[in-house]
């Protein structure tokens, strides 16, 4: 235990691999540290994080935390299911993002099982959302397991149960920074092999439009300096293949450190955020958000991959964040 919120304790777990160690915090079941090999063989982190717990409770940057019921906005916080409306918090400009003012990443998620054989870490948490809580309908019981493999790689379950048809969208908010903190994210190469994104209106809403990247600032196809973008491109939802494959999603480099970060998924679309508006300990452009999900506001966009989710159905999908270590300046 390494504090309490709202009269809950909350818990760090460290899933301890072969070369590297992820710290998980039951606090908005967080990413709290991944630990990996810098000069020397001292250990870096490369996401941002809070050495002290009680930072995360007022952290308005969802630092680390899964983010549900709802990844991203949802247009006037409204929608309807089978012709009934539905009316959430709007909690941003008149609309809804991530969950409302208490969100999955304002939650104590309880400790359902820790587990360690010789080639995998890892921990299940789980968390229970009322019928009507910030306007969802349905009780919905979700859970999030992390395996860290010996291979370097963190995996990211989520599965989610409904017992009203209800929409379902969970990611992770893991700001990146390879070069182990302490620096912006400007040394960085990204790609992402996504020939489409969501074109967005007024307050990031998406207009329905599926557009291609090409001549676009948007297109991350080929490896591209993330200093040539990150001021240039808001966030943005690329749209991945509709195929339920598991599949690459973005590939991020920080040549100074040799470090290669491969993001696959399972997810129909891919949420980049630079970090443009961080605020409090870090300052804009100190992570990179790669945020594996379903398409904002896609409840009220029929032709958008559908977020229902039913009862007797099983909201499932698949990440993973691989690292792999180089020759610095390779």
């Amino acid at each position: 235990m390494i504090g309490s919120y709202l009269g809950r304790e909350t818990y760090v777990i460290s899933l301890q691999g072969e070369t590297c160690r992820v710290n998980i915090l039951s606090y908005g079941a967080a990413i709290k540290d991944f630990l990996v090999p810098g000069a020397g063989g001292k250990l870096e982190n490369i996401v941002l994080s809070y050495d002290d717990a009680a930072d995360y409770y007022t952290d308005s940057n969802y630092i680390g935390r899964v983010v549900g019921r709802y990844a991203g906005r949802i247009a006037g916080g409204s929608f309807q299911i089978d012709g009934h409306p539905y009316q959430l918090t709007r909690n941003d400009h008149g609309n809804h993002v991530h969950g409302g003012t208490q969100g999955f990443h304002k939650k104590v998620w309880t400790v359902e099982r820790v587990f360690e054989d010789a080639t995998v870490a890892g921990v299940t948490l789980s968390v229970r959302s009322p019928h009507l809580e910030e306007g969802y309908p349905g009780n919905l019981e979700a859970e999030v397991t992390y395996r860290l493999s010996s291979d370097q790689t963190l995996w990211m379950a989520f599965k989610a149960v409904t017992d009203q048809p209800t929409v379902v969208n969970l990611t992770s908010h893991a700001y990146f920074n390879l070069a182990g903190g302490g620096k912006d994210i400007s040394s960085h190469i990204l790609t992402i092999p996504a020939a489409q994104y969501l074109r967005d209106g007024e307050n990031f809403i998406p207009t329905g439009s599926v557009t291609p990247v090409h001549g676009s600032v948007f297109d991350l196809r080929m490896p591209t300096p993330v200093s040539a973008v990150m001021r240039r491109v808001p966030p943005v939802n690329y749209v991945l293949r509709n195929r339920k494959d598991f599949r690459l999603a973005a590939t991020l480099s920080e040549p100074g450190t040799g470090r290669d970060l491969e993001v696959r998924t399972t997810c129909p679309a891919l949420q980049l955020y630079c970090g443009n508006f961080l605020t409090g300990k870090y300052s804009p452009y100190a992570g990179i958000c790669l945020e594996p999900q379903g398409f904002p506001d896609a409840p009220n966009h029929p032709s958008f991959p559908s977020t229902l989710l039913r009862p007797g159905d099983v909201y499932h999908e698949v990440s993973s964040f691989k690292l792999i270590s180089r020759q610095p300046g390779s």
